[in-house]
């Protein structure tokens, strides 16, 4: 292999999911390597070295070695991985000079919740540094804690199991649309914050995210935005191409012609769509990861963790057409390789998000399970607000959100959904949309139930607006109640907050708009109806709370104390 192309780190970067992860233990079924292939003297061989003078793959060596009874091709892949990890850093090494006075340091950890599929296993590490370097380095497993106590356990769970980002509403753009405000990058001492389009279908999270290559770890400048792209070869590339071909297929074919720079190996050129215009372009898959403040639901933390979904690095050229200051979009769906399938640990699968109605004031993102006060001088916790009704999954093979919706109620009166009609919930659509059917039943009803407003001139894109003389609020409008009639008998009930949109002087609309009579969902949920509604959306077990108008609660989605970061 010394005409390999090398590699820049020691393995791959694994998933925490055991079953995608590629250095699992054989499967039933999965041939294991015969003595002809020199798996075992490879290990011995990396094992020398890890223990000499190359303690940075001491970590991936000590992986592999543990399947040296029954290995397999996959194993045998690792192998061959950290070998071209050398064969890219044979400059790397331990040198101490004779006369030099050094001094021995020593450290000591304990990652007692550190996997997060059996608890009771604990990984233990200490090292000895002498002067900068690596003198001695353990990494063991502990498979029991029953020696350890629960005081110690507690100390290593984070003082919270949410985490928590604000919303921001932008209007610079032709509808609009709503970030969330992350860290990425930390660079002099400091994180970056990227403001990322929050999307509720697209497959990953890719961001602008230009940087230098990192030539091999460590090798980063404090003072510099480095990446550390995914190579063609490794799983991470096949599987996020295979998950996202059908959803792209009208899109120009990714091809391994790129290379990474200083290397020679190929990257990983992925298919990003445009959520704004639709139009198809690439990202660089990258090794990558988010990082978010704590919070206990009512506050936000100055505590922060990472979460590391699948990411994606486009040019600045990709983000032309997004608001301001927004240079990257968020994946919230349903996706293997989205951010709400990435959560582990303490910080459960589901999330919460409840979209302001000012661009003064941001609104809030909740990742995992917690009491949500929204106003950190309450004690009501917003779940008790909610109803729930299940997601329905594999809508027509997209990642996105569906419920199931029977009828609309206005007014005592119900219009009829068909059945196994389509319900979607998009953070991208604006209004509320329905299908011509539909739409014209709506406006005929609400016509009918609101005799006493002023018709006037519809301002597009609505099709039924009044002349109402207000204080130019919505606070002295009131109009009946629309019900979304749930597949579960829940209802969803949208108030004149969310379904009465003011165009002009004492101009209000009815914000719902026509899809057209070929529209391919029956009703589109917008966000103009999701503003001020805190909605929960648990993936793992494919339920949706939601809350109605939060301002009926007295409280609201700006409500959220962002003042401790």
């Amino acid at each position: 292999m010394d005409k390999a192309h090398p590699f820049s780190i020691p393995m791959v970067v694994r998933p925490l999911d055991l079953h995608k992860d590629p250095y699992r233990p054989q499967e039933e079924g999965e041939k294991v390597l015969g003595p002809e292939v020199s798996y075992l003297s490879a290990i011995g061989a990396l094992m020398y070295l890890a223990n000499n003078t190359r303690p940075d793959i001491a970590f991936a060596v000590h992986v592999l070695a543990r399947y040296s009874s029954n290995p397999t091709r996959r194993h045998m892949n690792g192998v061959k991985h950290i070998i071209r990890y050398i064969c890219g850093t044979q400059d790397l090494g331990l040198f101490y000079q004779k006369d030099q006075k050094s001094q021995l340091v020593g450290y000591a950890d304990a990652g007692y919740l550190s996997d997060p599929k059996q608890i009771l296993r604990q990984l233990c590490a200490y090292s000895c540094f002498l002067e900068s370097d690596v003198l001695v380095m353990v990494l063991e497993l502990r498979v029991s804690l029953e020696a350890v106590s629960e005081e110690s356990i507690a100390q290593y769970i984070p003082p919270f199991t949410s985490l928590v980002a604000p919303v921001a509403k932008h209007t610079d753009s032709v509808n609009p649309l709503y970030s969330a405000q992350i860290m990425t990058k930390y660079v002099n001492s400091q994180f970056i914050h990227t403001n990322f389009l929050i999307d509720m279908e697209a497959p990953f999270t890719w961001y602008d995210c230009d940087g230098q290559w990192d030539i091999y770890p460590g090798s980063c400048p404090f003072t510099a935005v480095c990446l550390s792209p995914v190579s063609c070869e490794e799983y991470q590339c096949t599987d996020v191409r295979t998950s996202t071909l059908d959803r792209y297929s009208s899109c120009p074919p990714v091809t391994n012609g790129s290379t990474l720079p200083g290397w020679g190996l190929c990257s990983c050129p992925v298919t990003v769509v445009n959520p704004i215009t639709g139009s198809c372009g690439e990202a660089l898959l990258n090794n990558d990861e988010l990082w978010f403040n704590g919070t206990n639901g009512r506050i936000a933390f100055p505590d922060f963790m990472g979460v590391y979904p699948t990411i994606a690095c486009a040019p600045s050229s990709a983000f032309e057409s997004f608001p301001k200051n927004v240079s990257g979009v968020l994946a919230m769906s349903s996706s293997p390789h989205a951010l709400p399938m990435n959560l582990y640990g303490v910080i459960q699968r589901s999330f919460a998000l409840c979209l302001p109605t000012s661009a003064s004031s941001p609104g809030v993102l909740i990742l995992g399970s917690s009491p949500y006060y929204l106003d950190s001088h309450s004690d009501v916790d917003v779940r008790s607000f909610l109803s729930y009704t299940p997601l329905l999954n594999n809508i027509q093979d997209t990642f996105g959100y569906y419920v199931g919706v029977n009828t609309i109620v206005i007014r005592k009166r119900s219009i009829n959904v068909p059945p196994n009609a389509t319900t979607k919930i998009s953070t991208l659509v604006p209004y509320t949309t329905l299908r011509t059917d539909i739409y014209k039943q709506v406006v005929g009803r609400f016509s009918k139930v609101t005799k006493r407003l002023q018709p006037t001139k519809p301002v597009a894109p609505f099709g039924l607006c009044f002349k109402i003389f207000t204080n130019g609020t919505r606070a002295g409008l009131k109009v009946p109640d629309i019900d979304f009639g749930l597949g579960n008998g829940m209802k969803w009930s949208v108030s004149t907050a969310n379904s009465m949109k003011r165009m002009r002087q004492d101009v209000w609309c009815l914000a719902f708009v026509d899809g057209g009579v070929t529209s391919e969902h029956v009703i589109v949920l917008g966000t103009f109806q999701m503003e001020d509604n805190f909605l929960l959306f648990d993936v793992v077990n494919s339920s949706l709370g939601f809350s109605s108008s939060l301002l009926n609660k007295g409280t609201s989605c700006a409500s959220f104390n962002f003042t401790g970061v």
